[in-house]
């Protein structure tokens, strides 16, 4: 039904790391995916996954674990990200944001959409990224800031949103989950899984 792209170790593109259950795409169920089944997927995959990552981490050098020499450039990075996001000018209360892109996927990409709602929708979110810098978290401690969670949590939010539109938009078809009011038929050439990738190239 979607997800990380993973081979049939469940390991993904990025060395190192695995994915499985609702995250991953194993390509096991199609268009849909019932209860059932997805709850075996996570037996199955899961169990994979685990064991593979297992043999990986015990094949790892010290470094490549990590140690303080190999991570202090990016742990730096890291940090000065947060504290970016905790600098930002707060003119657009991302809170309010987030409900109302909830509102819009509610009843502009629920089971039945159309080219023309998925476009109008796509148009908003992309105006919501724009403005993001004008978003940020008010609480600036280092501790349990659920703040800066939940912020962060909304930008990734954001970005998927695009992406599920963008895929939804060139699937000119209707097939499982995926109702297009205006194509109610399946085509033979969408038999296939859509991939997008971060910069929005579908294919």
């Amino acid at each position: 039904m979607g997800g990380i792209e993973v081979d049939d170790k469940s390991s993904t593109i990025v060395k190192g790391l695995y994915a499985a259950g609702e995250c991953a795409n194993h390509r096991v169920h199609g268009a849909n995916r019932l209860g059932g089944n997805s709850l075996l997927e996570l037996i199955v995959f899961g169990k994979q996954a685990g064991e593979n990552a297992a043999k990986y981490a015990s094949k790892c050098s010290h470094a490549e674990r990590g140690n303080k020499i190999q991570t202090s450039g990016s742990h730096a990075t890291s940090s000065h990200a947060l504290r970016g996001n905790q600098n930002s000018t707060i003119e657009i209360d991302f809170y309010r944001v987030r409900e109302e892109l909830g509102d819009l996927f509610y009843k502009n990409v629920g089971i039945s959409r159309d080219k023309k709602t998925l476009e109008t929708t796509l148009v908003q979110v992309e105006k919501y990224l724009r403005e993001l810098p004008l978003m940020g978290v008010s609480d600036n401690s280092q501790i349990y800031n659920t703040n800066l969670i939940e912020f962060l949590e909304f930008k990734n939010m954001l970005e998927l949103s695009r992406l599920v539109l963008m895929g939804a938009i060139a699937r000119d078809e209707s097939r499982g989950a995926h109702f297009r009011a205006d194509k109610p038929s399946e085509d033979e050439k969408f038999k296939i899984h859509t991939i997008v990738d971060r910069d929005g190239v579908v294919s």
